[in-house]
């Protein structure tokens, strides 16, 4: 922890020095200070338009997880009419027995492409939690529309009302695309219009903002455990089993693309990498981060452990505002699926719009 935070305090240092050559020639340079304010300028713009696409990315994962729902029960629905109709007396068994056929048969790509006619392929894997919940592929026996009576017209009901739901979800789901392409485009835009020299000072004045925010979160925990009488931070709180085996199923995917709206496991987005991290080690979590944000207890500052989901919000004191979410792997550094253009990596913690940290369990 020392010889990182030496390392924090030598960047800051180095950087604070060259931000100081900065402004003394930016006395005697209109050209650089004006450079200077234009790097500044698009630093805040692109941030927003960042976090605009983040918000947009998890509201999408979240409609798409509720489409997976309501395509699944309606599939469920659809084979239970059928039982009825043929007079079969366990309606319910047959019904789930026929769709877990179809998953055992085909996998998640084969359960996505008969029920959606082979769209949205890409997002086969995030749907299949929504699947194995309802035809009791991971042993529960959750059943669709097991409140309703088995009764054609019952059951021609919830279908009739199930097609209304998707169409909705559906059009939620393309306005939410159409915003995350429209921040990604206007971020592109952004940086395509900037000279060199404007990018380059925005480049290194955001280097330095993220080292003191690291500094800043390492500075915030040491705090909180001297509070809490630990006297340093120490090796930390030593993960469960199942907290190890995610964070090292994740470190087998530094290096892949960040892809909005992806699971896995070739590209992910953020939430799209802790749930396929803890796939890997036998436990199932919720698609968003949002959603994440409530599978499990909430852990202060000063028993952070590997494994442990740390969460970002636009609002700190508002949960339903979490657009990010990363994987602890202690001493002040998580693994995480960033943003676009970038890549899964081991990045330093950061308090900026932090929210608190979860350790799953459900």
């Amino acid at each position: 922890m020392i010889g990182r935070a030496a390392t924090l305090l030598t960047t800051l240092a180095v950087t604070a020095a060259t931000a100081v050559a900065m402004t003394g020639s930016a006395a005697a340079s209109p050209r650089l200070a004006s450079a200077t304010q234009r790097a500044a300028t698009l630093r805040a713009q692109v941030d927003r338009q960042t976090l605009a696409a983040e918000v947009a990315t998890e509201d999408y994962n979240g409609v798409q997880a509720a489409l997976a729902d309501i395509v699944t029960r309606r599939l469920l629905a659809e084979r239970q009419l059928a039982a009825v109709q043929a007079g079969t007396a366990d309606v319910h068994k047959v019904a789930t027995n026929r769709v877990r056929a179809i998953y055992m048969t085909g996998g998640p790509a084969g359960l996505t492409a008969s029920v959606l006619g082979a769209r949205d392929l890409g997002d086969a894997v995030a749907r299949i939690y929504t699947v194995q919940k309802l035809v009791g592929v991971d042993q529960t026996q959750i059943v669709a529309g097991a409140k309703d009576a088995d009764t054609a017209a019952g059951i021609a009901s919830r279908l009739a009302a199930m097609v209304g739901q998707k169409v909705a979800l559906e059009k939620r789901s393309r306005a939410a695309a159409t915003r995350v392409q429209a921040a990604l485009a206007a971020s592109r835009g952004l940086l395509s219009a900037a000279n060199y020299e404007v990018r380059t000072i925005a480049n290194a004045e955001r280097r330095a903002a993220e080292a003191a925010a690291a500094m800043a979160f390492q500075a915030a925990q040491q705090a909180a455990r001297a509070a809490a009488g630990a006297a340093d931070l120490g090796p930390g709180v030593a993960p469960s089993v199942r907290a190890a085996a995610a964070v090292a199923a994740a470190r087998t995917r530094l290096g892949s693309p960040y892809v909005w709206g992806a699971t896995g496991p070739a590209t992910f987005d953020c939430s799209g990498l802790t749930g396929w991290a803890y796939r890997q080690a036998g436990l199932q979590l919720p698609r968003t981060s949002r959603e994440q944000w409530s599978a499990g207890p909430h852990v202060e500052l000063t028993v952070l452990a590997p494994g442990d989901l740390l969460f970002w919000a636009t609002n700190p004191a508002d949960a339903a505002s979490i657009h990010h979410v990363a994987l602890y792997i202690g001493g002040g550094q998580m693994i995480a699926a960033p943003q676009t253009g970038d890549v899964v990596k081991i990045q330093a913690v950061y308090l900026n719009g932090y929210i608190g940290a979860v350790r799953p369990n459900a």
